[in-house]
């Protein structure tokens, strides 16, 4: 039933995300200056935006499936993630950066959006799995340099402010605090994971 749950609510959190990166984006307004952006050359990394983060994404999907103790905590923890995100981006409507890099319209276009700025997923979700998988410690320094990889990817090619890098970490950080608080039971299975 866990489970069931887990999957059902990470469904309506994927839906909830669309709609409001949907609605972000039909309101979206100027462009606003960025003192690191301003800094920083433009570099088209659109290949490792879009298809190194769906390679990662693969890669730990297939890590928490062989890992169930965790598995149903990542899909209600990263629920919340999305749903906490869906909130910020309906809240702010700031223009994309100036010179922004434009991704090629194929798939991306499904998840990736203009108005969709506060926070960056691209750099909250690794490290909200670095701290899931905070026993593990491989998965940790992986998810890690994950987020920090994806950190400079989004800022070199001005997909986001650095605001929205920075305050990511922060952000996940406390979604991850608060899922060990409403997801206790389930949490529970990872204090001691088997290795």
């Amino acid at each position: 039933m866990s489970m069931l749950f887990a999957c059902i609510f990470l469904l309506c959190s994927f839906w909830l995300s669309i709609l409001s990166n949907r609605y972000a984006s039909s309101l979206v307004g100027p462009a606003l200056g960025d003192i690191v952006l301003d800094h920083m050359p433009l570099v088209d990394v659109s290949a490792l935006h879009i298809y190194g983060a769906s390679l990662f994404w693969v890669y730990i999907f297939c890590v928490c499936l062989f890992r169930p103790q965790v598995l149903v905590f990542a899909l209600k923890t990263t629920a919340l993630f999305l749903i906490v995100r869906s909130a910020f981006v309906v809240m702010t409507h700031m223009g994309p950066p100036e010179n922004l890099l434009e991704l090629p319209p194929n798939i991306a276009a499904l998840y990736i959006y203009k108005g969709d700025l506060f926070f960056s997923g691209h750099v909250g979700g690794p490290f909200l799995f670095a701290l899931i998988l905070w026993e593990y410690p491989l998965l940790r320094v992986l998810c890690i340099c994950a987020a920090i990889f994806f950190s400079a990817v989004v800022l070199l090619g001005r997909l986001h402010y650095s605001i929205d890098v920075f305050a990511s970490y922060f952000i996940a950080h406390s979604v991850c605090v608060m899922a060990k608080r409403i997801f206790a039971h389930d949490f529970h299975g990872l204090t001691n994971p088997m290795q």
